[in-house]
């Protein structure tokens, strides 16, 4: 289940995130079960998020590679997004 804490600082937007991530680098970020249909998640830091049985529906999850934007290392992928479905 989703730390509520963790989907308050998702919904402030990825400057308040980043900046949370940033300074808590140690915090093993739980968003499992969250319905993130239709959110914009690029740039989002989102290494070793737990995004197990999250609603991914509609959601930008596009990474720009230069190191300073979103990062998707360690996120779960559900088996359904590697099928293109």
């Amino acid at each position: 289940m989703a730390n509520p804490e963790h989907l308050t600082f998702l919904k402030q937007g990825v400057y308040v995130w980043n900046e949370w991530r940033r300074v808590n680098p140690q915090v093993k970020v739980d968003l499992s079960g969250v319905n993130l249909n239709g959110f914009d998640l690029r740039k989002f830091n989102l290494r070793n998020t737990n995004l197990k049985n999250a609603n991914l529906k509609r959601v930008n999850l596009s990474v720009v590679r230069d190191g300073n934007h979103g990062n998707l290392t360690g996120v779960w992928k559900p088996l359904f997004l590697n099928r293109g479905r």
